[in-house]
C-alpha cells in the first residue's frame, strides 16, 4: 500500500496518472524539438550546398 500511496500527488487522488501524462507531454515535446532541429540542418545543409555550387559555377565563368 505504501508504493500506491508513494505515487500520489501532495493533495491525493491520482497524482501518479497525472505525472505520468506529464512526462509523456515533455517526452512527445523533446521528440517534436528534435525532429525540428533535424529538419532545420537538413536545410541549413542544403542552402549550403547549394552557395557553395553557385560559388563554383560563379568561379568556373570568369
Amino acid at each position: 500500500m505504501a508504493a500506491v500511496e508513494g505515487r500520489r500527488g501532495s493533495r491525493g487522488g491520482n497524482g501518479g496518472e497525472r505525472e505520468e501524462a506529464a512526462v509523456a507531454g515533455r517526452r512527445a515535446t523533446m521528440e517534436l524539438c528534435s525532429r525540428t532541429k533535424e529538419e532545420l540542418n537538413f536545410g541549413m545543409d542544403k542552402m549550403e550546398k547549394k552557395m557553395r555550387t553557385e560559388n563554383l559555377l560563379r568561379d568556373q565563368s570568369t
